[in-house]
Parts: C-alpha cells; sequence; structure tokens
C-alpha cells in the first residue's frame, strides 16, 4: 500500500473529524476485511453525492483514488486541487463519443497506480441513485480488473460497500459504512471463460455482494410508494446494523401495513422550545443555518447535493464562522479562559440544538 500525501492525510483527518459531527452515529462493519496488502478496487453503493465517497475513504486504512467526471476537471488551480486530494476524471457518454477515446489511456494508468500499490474507489453504478434505489453496476471496473489481471500476475480483490443511511439528507442522522468481504479477481475470472463472460461474472458477483450490504428499492417496482411506506411504517433502532434489519422486515411486508406499530417517544414540543440550550444554540448559529439553507433551496437541483453540501459548508464554513466569534468574543472580553469556555459552547450548542429539536 503505498503511502498518502501529507496533504491528503490531513484533509482525511479532518473530514473524517467531520463526519463523526455530521453524524449522530457513524457505525462501521467488518472494516478488519479488508486486505492490508496488494491493490484493491473499491465499488461502494452510491445513493447520496461525494459524502458517499468521504464515508468510505475515511473510514478505511487504505487511501484510495476516487474517479469523477471529466467535466469537473479544469485547466489549473481545479486540476491540481482534485489531484491533490486523490481523484481522477473518467469521461461519459453524455459527455460526447469522441471524448470516450480518452479512457484508453486513462485506463491504463489506473492499471498502472494499481501496479505501484495504489487503490481505486469506483461509483460503478454510474450515477448517484435515490435514497434506498437500486442501481445496474457498469461494466467500467471490471474491464480495469481484467485489464490488469492480464498485465501483471499481481493478486487484486475488489472489496463491495454499502453505504446505509437513517436519513440520506439530514445533519445528525445515522450512518453505516458496511464492508463486504474480499473478492478475489483471479478467482472470478476463470480461464475458461471469454472477456465477455469473465466481465459478466464479475459484475454480477459484486452486485450479488452489494446487495447484503444495504437497503435498495428496485425503482422500476413501485419506488415511491415503497419508500412512503417505509418512512411510515419504519421504527427507530439503537445501532444502524439493527436499524438495516428492521427496514428489510418493513419492506418485505409491503403493502400490508404491519399489525402493530411501534410508537416512538417524542420529547413534548413545549419542552424543546422553552429549553435554555435550544435558544443558545439557536441564537449562535442561525446566521451559518440561513445561509446554508437559502443556498441549498436556491441552487441545489438535485436532492442527493444536499447532505453533501451540508457536510462540506459544515467543515469549511463554519470553522471560519466560529473563529470570527471568537476574535469578538476576546475584543468584547479579553478573557483567555472565558474565551475557552466560548469555544468549547460554540460546537457543542449546535449539535445539542439539533439532537433536542429531534427528539
Amino acid at each position: 500500500m503505498k503511502r498518502a500525501t501529507r496533504f491528503f492525510r490531513y484533509m482525511k483527518a479532518w473530514c473524517r473529524t467531520g463526519l463523526y459531527v455530521f453524524f449522530r452515529r457513524l457505525e462501521v462493519k467488518n472494516a478488519e476485511a479488508i486486505p492490508k496488502n496488494g491493490p484493491i478496487i473499491f465499488i461502494p453503493t452510491h445513493q447520496n453525492a461525494f459524502i458517499d465517497a468521504i464515508l468510505v475513504i475515511c473510514t478505511t486504512p487504505r487511501n484510495p483514488w476516487s474517479i469523477a467526471r471529466a467535466s469537473v476537471f479544469k485547466e489549473g488551480l481545479v486540476t491540481k486541487l482534485l489531484t491533490a486530494i486523490q481523484i481522477k476524471p473518467v469521461f461519459r457518454v453524455r459527455d460526447g463519443f469522441s471524448s470516450l477515446k480518452n479512457n484508453d489511456a486513462i485506463m491504463q494508468e489506473w492499471t498502472n497506480m494499481l501496479a505501484q500499490g495504489q487503490d481505486i474507489m469506483i461509483f460503478a453504478e454510474g450515477n448517484h441513485n435515490d435514497p434506498y434505489a437500486s442501481g445496474t453496476l457498469q461494466r467500467g471496473f471490471a474491464r480495469m480488473a481484467l485489464k490488469f489481471q492480464q498485465q501483471h500476475n499481481i493478486p487484486l480483490n475488489i472489496v463491495p460497500v454499502g453505504v446505509y443511511y437513517d436519513n440520506h439528507h439530514s445533519f445528525r442522522s445515522r450512518a453505516l459504512v458496511n464492508f463486504g468481504n474480499p473478492i478475489p479477481v483471479d478467482e472470478v475470472l476463470h480461464a475458461s471463460l471469454n472477456e465477455r463472460e469473465k466481465l459478466d461474472n464479475l459484475v454480477e458477483v459484486t452486485e450479488s455482494s452489494l446487495k447484503d450490504l444495504a437497503l435498495f428499492i428496485d425503482p422500476d417496482e413501485n419506488y415511491q410508494a415503497k419508500f412512503d411506506y417505509l418512512m411510515k411504517y419504519r421504527s427507530v433502532e439503537k445501532t444502524m446494523e439493527t436499524q438495516l434489519s428492521s427496514d428489510r422486515k418493513v419492506l418485505s411486508r409491503f403493502p400490508d401495513p404491519p399489525a402493530t406499530i411501534k410508537a416512538e417517544k417524542q420529547l413534548n414540543s413545549w419542552l424543546k422550545i422553552i429549553n435554555p440550550v435550544v435558544w443558545i444554540g439557536w441564537l449562535l448559529h442561525i446566521l451559518p443555518y440561513s445561509l446554508i439553507k437559502g443556498f441549498i433551496k436556491k441552487k441545489v437541483k438535485e436532492d442527493q447535493f444536499i447532505g453533501s453540501l451540508k457536510y462540506a459548508f459544515g467543515i469549511f464554513l463554519i470553522p471560519i464562522y466560529y473563529l470570527i466569534l471568537l476574535l469578538v468574543f476576546f475584543l468584547i472580553y479579553p478573557s483567555w479562559i472565558a474565551l475557552l469556555g466560548f469555544a468549547i459552547l460554540l460546537p457543542l450548542s449546535g449539535i445539542w440544538t439539533v439532537d433536542i429539536l429531534k427528539r
């Protein structure tokens, strides 16, 4: 496993810290099954935007390169920044058929990176899906694996990853990153198979493994009705692993209502309103909250970006806002002890306020 740059490791540590603030509960399952040696192609589910990638990268000791659509790569600073955080381009049909020829060179570059001890992460569904919707895996990752096997006598593993949310867009929701057992490529791509059979076999094995790692609703089979049914009848469990199992059981009963509905204990709304913590947190955070909410409402056209943008604003905008508040506080009341207390109060008041309002 090739060591990542210092900048990437710092960014990974910062983003990981942000994840444990953004999510009220973040669970990681079966990370110990990830091979410690040899190249890996990670294949995660994709029901959210870029926060899917951040969750996978920050919960594994490996440091995979991500693949993004080529249209986001511009000359100069943008490309340098994307490269610094280990993102490579890929061309799609929608970018124009003429551009697809560039993928041959890119595919070879990825193959060389794998041979050098780098890891690759590919969202094989090709695009993000609606919450809990399942997508069909494209063959790109299988072609990469086959090309690598043809060129190198090095064991290569596919690691499927299920990313499961109890709410895809909400701050202080919960998430589960569920790593599947590694799939040894040389055991799937048998020599007796022709090239098409090898690709189909690897896609089928990977897709089958992913089905066990997250929650899926077929987008072609009453998706909206099933999603609404789940939201109406799901019960809130203590852990995300049990939540996943519970949600699957709920969907298996569709369209029949459950015999009994587990009532959730809700904190009285008046107790929330008069709680001084709520007022403190609201007053301290009303400005960034309004800016973020206004930006998302005005600019975001795809709901899958809501949670990711909230997270991104949280780890970059909120720290700057806090620094400004701390500076103003110190100018008004120049006490280091008081400043330390205010610095602790700022993030805790925001977290506690949201947690109380969601109870």
